[in-house]
């Protein structure tokens, strides 16, 4: 498959100002050298504990932020530098699902109105007659009634407004969707509905996800690979079913083991990680995690793994310098 997505060293540095002058008295480093690839028409997941850079990475590649440094490809060319009308065309190709579907729609316009502003602002249609064609084509896309576009958001439930934030996304025909969490805030038996639409929509549409979330259960269910993040690095990237198998990287391990099991006669011990997440305004010296990891040596907390490739049947990228090791362990 063909990479359509490439993301080259990027970092996102954000400043800390204080004082009367508001002076720059530190920086929060959301974003390290990450690099990236997504092949066309995969679903890629990326997961990790609450405030590791998910969501950070999601809007860096939008261009909702302004990396710090690194490069974003979109199919070959370079986007994350573009300005005015260059960035306005690039934008109609890489779309964004937000995780709250309650305060992403604008509660004082109707879902026409919602619908229809990315496509008169990118002049996609020209007459109201083929806007409101193309708003009802938009809804019947993703499952809500057509004599629906003249309410407001307060009047559909959780799950159809997420329907809506997602017709928002595809109204410009993007081949890249980037969604930010989209079910965490959606009752369980609503979630599934939405992530079989988003499915479906992939087929159909033949388009290219990354998929953000905290819930491994739902990232295994839709994703092909996933890219584990920690304090703003990805540890491991790999095949969904490999890295579910047999994860790598210690971090990836204590994530797998935290599941709570649903039958209480096939529940183990949980593994619950001992410390908390270092403070990106002051990331350790070499790995990220090991400040709490129980393998780390002295070299992890004075060096800081590279994402190597990894061969063989489990191939994919692991940052940690013990993975060998701690497989021969295990295998012994």
């Amino acid at each position: 498959m063909a990479t359509i997505l490439e993301v080259k060293n990027l970092d996102q540095h954000f400043p800390i100002l204080g004082g009367i002058l508001r002076r720059v008295k530190g920086y929060v480093f959301a974003l390290n050298k990450i690099n990236l690839k997504v092949e066309e028409g995969e679903t890629l997941g990326v997961v990790g504990e609450s405030g590791c850079g998910k969501s950070t990475l999601a809007k860096a590649i939008v261009r909702l932020n302004r990396p710090s440094a690194g490069d974003v490809y979109l199919n070959g060319k370079e986007i994350s530098r573009l300005e005015g009308e260059d960035l306005k065309v690039a934008r109609r190709q890489i779309q964004m699902i937000f995780q709250d579907p309650y305060g992403s729609l604008n509660p004082r316009k109707t879902v026409e109105s919602i619908l229809a502003e990315p496509l008169k602002l990118h002049r996609m249609v020209s007459t109201k007659a083929d806007i409101k064609k193309s708003v009802i084509d938009l809804m019947k896309l993703v499952g809500l009634p057509a004599d629906n576009i003249n309410r407001f958001p307060h009047e559909f439930s959780g799950g159809q407004r997420q329907r809506i934030g997602i017709a928002r996304a595809l109204a410009l025909r993007p081949k890249v969707v980037i969604a930010d969490e989209p079910v965490s805030a959606l009752d369980v038996s609503i979630q599934s509905q939405i992530l079989n639409l988003l499915n479906d929509l992939k087929k159909e549409l033949g388009l290219t996800y990354i998929f953000i979330a905290h819930d491994l259960a739902v990232v295994k269910y839709i994703a092909d690979r996933i890219a584990v993040m920690y304090l703003g690095n990805i540890v491991e990237l790999r095949k969904s079913s490999d890295l579910f198998d047999a994860p790598l990287h210690p971090y990836t391990q204590a994530l797998l083991k935290s599941i709570p099991a649903p039958n209480p006669h096939k529940r183990g011990n949980l593994q619950v990680l001992e410390g908390d997440v270092p403070s990106p305004k002051r990331p350790p010296a070499g790995c990220a995690f090991s400040t709490r990891c129980l393998y780390a040596t002295q070299t992890c907390h004075k060096e800081k793994p590279p994402l190597e490739d990894i061969s063989g049947e489990a191939a994919g990228k692991i940052a940690c310098f013990n993975y060998k090791s701690l497989t021969e362990t295990k295998g012994a």
